[in-house]
């Protein structure tokens, strides 16, 4: 699908930890990504890359005249949309709208929705970075209940990358500050798979609440699954479990390394 020259050498988007070698790439990525793009996009780097791997060298000159000019961030990426020519009239229209839209909000609610959007994405290590920046933020002084949100949020990113001593920390600061139940819980999942740990929980008063998460260990699925890696572990030296063992760990292993980006 991409008309246009491709890079010899990718651009790289640490953020999301993705090369890019054409300007419609480059706008595919914009396009889906709103919400990830910041006043960070218009740098030099990005610039020098269009004019020397791309050839566009006078895309690279309007689009730092635009940046050295004090330009806005949805000002500029209109021009490189509108160079690559991806995009319609209408998704273009409406990227703009979108980006302007942010450019509106207070830096912290943007960062906020930034945060929000690696998490969905499964980029859990920088939605964790983004969260410990906003709970850095003056913004969230004298608001606990918001403070609350942010610190289950980083929770929950904890306990997909397995640090569940963090989690059940985060959750504890959560439920303190905000009150909600469902950090309480969060809390409490978190130490169940933490077999090891002795921290105390804020206020365990609940035997309702333990009996919740026993109840999510004794679902069927889970049952079954502890089920078949027993009997696969009891036949690892017979060829199509070994097999089988292999190929389910390659995927876990790769589907960990990608949140962890």
């Amino acid at each position: 699908m991409c008309n246009q020259m491709l890079a010899a050498m990718p651009y790289y988007f640490e953020e999301v930890s993705l090369n890019i070698y054409s300007l419609e790439e480059l706008s595919y990525f914009i396009e889906h990504n709103v919400c990830l793009i910041t006043e960070e996009f218009m740098s030099d780097e990005l610039c020098g890359w269009i004019a020397e791997q791309l050839k566009q060298e006078e895309l690279a000159k309007r689009l730092r005249k635009i940046r050295e000019g004090g330009g806005k961030l949805a000002e500029y990426v209109d021009c490189l949309l509108k160079e690559a020519g991806y995009c319609s009239g209408v998704s273009r229209a409406a990227i703009v709208a979108g980006l302007r839209e942010m450019e509106q909000k207070p830096f912290y609610e943007r960062i906020k929705i930034r945060a929000d959007r690696y998490v969905e994405n499964k980029k859990y290590v920088s939605g964790m970075y983004e969260y410990l920046r906003l709970l850095q933020m003056k913004e969230l002084q004298g608001h606990p209940k918001e403070a609350g949100l942010i610190w289950h949020n980083l929770g929950t990113v904890y306990a997909h990358l397995f640090l569940f001593a963090e989690a059940i920390e985060c959750y504890q600061n959560a439920f303190r500050l905000g009150g909600r139940q469902e950090s309480l819980e969060s809390a409490l999942y978190a130490k169940a798979c933490l077999e090891e740990s002795e921290r105390p929980l804020d206020k365990p008063q609940t035997a309702a609440l333990l009996e919740q998460y026993r109840e999510v260990f004794r679902d069927e699925r889970l049952q079954n699954f502890d089920e078949s890696i027993k009997v696969l572990a009891q036949n690892a030296g017979q060829a199509k479990a070994a097999v089988w063992m292999k190929q389910n760990l390659l995927y876990w292993q790769e589907d960990y390394r990608k949140q962890c980006l």
